[in-house]
């Protein structure tokens, strides 16, 4: 498992969709991308590998969908595994609709069957990662997937089954205004800046990752339209390692008159773009 998503290090493990054919997107998660099914009823999936969930979908009628995924990244064990699956997608042609050397990591993506962003990605060792002035230089670095030399690495072409160190690696969000939410995300959840091309898009990590979370305005984004009531994204989960990170946060939630609910395990609230948080311990 990566160094920055782990029981020490605060993270975003898990995301949470409405989605309108339950049947379907659970059908497009288990057998395009290969993860299992840990928990399913009539209006709920929980998805994820071995005991460890990551995505829950919930059968939602809205017709109104939000726009604050831009999108969600899966972080794979190794390259064989990232070139298993995209060996898979290929053979099934499922559309892409990106493959990049990040320098940082290399990654495929592609959207789900109703709309929602996805990155498959496997991180290069940090001795590769480029900075300057303490900040992270990757945004001209960037360059096209060696696609056959990924493919090279490919050992499988049967069915795809995600291996059980797949975490949650980052979280890529529509913002309304990226200085706002960046100082949410800075002095209430503690994070600190790793690439900063502010007023466009900024991203924030712990620890010293790449990042655990992006933000950008990229696309027409109406704070007013939001609502954990429509198709997409619905909430968020990021784990607190320790009672005395739940506690600070919980403090500064007060300092910065967030509202906020709570009880001895779990803090619930929205970020100033109205995505909704959820810590637990």
């Amino acid at each position: 498992m990566s160094n920055y998503h782990t029981k020490e290090v605060p993270y975003f493990y898990h995301i949470e969709l409405n989605v309108s054919d339950l049947e379907t997107m659970m059908q497009f998660y288990t057998n395009v991308i290969g993860l299992q099914v840990l928990f399913n009823e009539k209006n709920r999936v929980i998805l994820g590998v071995s005991k460890h969930p990551l995505i829950t979908l919930y059968r939602n009628k809205s017709t109104t969908r939000n726009q604050g995924l831009y999108h969600f990244a899966l972080l794979l064990e190794n390259r064989i595994e990232l070139a298993n699956v995209l060996y898979h997608l290929l053979s099934i042609d499922y559309p892409l609709t990106g493959a990049s050397d990040h320098i940082i990591s290399e990654a495929i993506y592609f959207n789900d069957p109703e709309g929602n962003g996805i990155e498959l990605a496997v991180d290069r060792d940090k001795s590769f990662w480029p900075y300057s002035n303490g900040n992270l230089d990757i945004m001209y670095r960037n360059k096209p997937l060696d696609i056959p030399d990924l493919l090279e690495n490919a050992t499988s072409n049967g069915p795809i089954q995600l291996s059980s160190n797949t975490v949650l690696g980052h979280i890529h969000l529509h913002v309304h205004d990226v200085v706002k939410t960046g100082e949410f995300y800075k002095k209430v959840l503690n994070m600190d800046t790793t690439i900063d091309l502010t007023p466009s898009a900024l991203f924030l990590s712990y620890a010293g990752y790449h990042h655990h979370v992006a933000i950008n305005t990229w696309n027409t984004y109406k704070i007013a339209n939001e609502s954990d009531e429509n198709l997409g994204l619905r909430s968020l989960f990021l784990q607190s390692p320790d009672d005395t990170y739940f506690e600070l946060i919980k403090n500064r939630l007060h300092k910065h008159s967030v509202f906020f609910t709570s009880d001895d395990d779990i803090l619930s609230f929205d970020d100033p773009a109205k995505h909704h948080i959820i810590i637990t311990k």
